[in-house]
């Protein structure tokens, strides 16, 4: 089990002009969003949303892009939940037998 934080932010002045920050700290992990070349030619993965939405398309709405980033990651915990239990449960049967 391994202390994480992620932080996401969206700031601008209106709806067509704004920026998403995020931060990521793992305590354990030495990659995380790293400093990438960005390039405009072929698929960019953007490195907020685990590369599940390409960069080179973005999304105009803010809010559109926070609720979707927000998805990803609450599944990413959900998934790393999942297997915490999995490897708790393994243990406590391997403790039985």
């Amino acid at each position: 089990m391994h202390e994480a934080q992620i932080t996401f932010l969206i700031c601008g002045s209106d709806d067509q002009r704004w920026a998403a920050y995020a931060f990521d700290d793992t305590h354990f992990d030495e990659e995380g969003f790293g400093d990438e070349t960005f390039s405009y030619e072929g698929v960019q993965d953007d490195p907020i949303a685990r590369g599940k939405i390409d960069a080179n398309l973005p999304i105009g709405d803010p809010r559109e892009y926070f609720l979707m980033i927000f998805d990803i990651r609450l599944t990413q915990v959900r998934e790393e939940w999942k297997y915490l239990v999995r490897m708790v449960d393994r243990g406590i049967i391997k403790k039985r037998v």
